[in-house]
């Protein structure tokens, strides 16, 4: 049946699993893509208080990867406005970008 999964790997599989190719799934898991699959949806599924606690943890890191939740609470003025002005410049980018694409 291949490697047995675990808190780590499942964690792994919810953050990472959009973001991985086919092949690097299989390589990077151990087992065909549909095993794969098949356990993402059973993660999904999971109503049970642990499945919803992993979920949450999945989601929260992924927001910080995407910068939606900041890593820490800014203490300061300073990094309060160097927050503001990194997320000016970044919704900036991303209207400069888009202007490209049309």
């Amino acid at each position: 049946m291949g490697k047995r999964w675990n808190k780590e790997k499942d964690l792994d599989l919810l953050i990472n699993f959009y973001e991985l190719s086919i092949d690097e799934a299989k390589h990077r898991y151990g087992v065909s893509y549909k095993a794969i699959a098949g356990r993402l949806e059973k993660l999904w599924d999971d109503e049970t208080e642990e499945g919803i606690v992993l979920l949450l943890e999945a989601s929260n890191e992924v927001k910080k990867r995407k910068g939606v939740l900041p890593s820490s609470t800014p203490k300061s003025r300073k990094e309060k406005r160097l927050l503001r002005k990194i997320k000016t410049l970044q919704d900036k980018l991303v209207k400069i970008q888009g202007g490209n694409d049309e």
